[in-house]
């Protein structure tokens, strides 16, 4: 494994060593597992800044968040659970969904958003191919468990 700390964003995780790490404008950090099926897994995250959030507008904006999701192609919800990530409350979705240009091919997704701070939301975001599924969300769920 490897160890990988994201100091901008309070973070520090540990991957697989074949897993690469990148970044760029749109996200801070993107991770990729190694081609497989002609697809990477990839975990990205993402920071908002936000106005003042209490804990009523956060679950809105978590359940404003899963809405949106939802609206993919053959969305299937798996989980929906509110956890805590280092003491802090985050939100957690898990479900499967198909894009309609490629109906033959499931993807797995994990949603995770987290208030880091009382302006601070940190969205992670997983997916894989479904049935990489069991290989790929050990990884994924590492995240919940920092």
């Amino acid at each position: 494994m490897q160890k990988y700390t994201l100091s901008s964003m309070g973070i520090s995780f540990e991957i697989p060593e074949d897993w690469k790490i990148r970044e760029n404008p749109d996200f801070p950090l993107i991770l990729f597992a190694p081609e497989e099926k002609d697809y990477q897994a990839n975990i990205n995250f993402r920071w908002h800044r936000q106005s003042v959030l209490n804990p009523d507008e956060f679950e809105a904006l978590a359940t404003q968040a899963h809405h949106q999701l939802s609206q993919l192609a053959h969305y299937e919800e798996k989980q929906k659970q509110k956890i805590f990530l280092s003491n802090l409350p985050a939100y957690l979705l898990s479900f499967s969904w198909k894009m309609d240009e490629s109906p033959f091919v499931r993807f797995s997704q994990l949603h995770i958003l987290t208030a880091t701070g009382p302006q601070n939301v940190l969205e992670i975001n997983a997916a894989t191919l479904y049935d990489l599924a069991p290989k790929h969300f050990p990884v994924f769920k590492s995240f919940c468990n920092p």
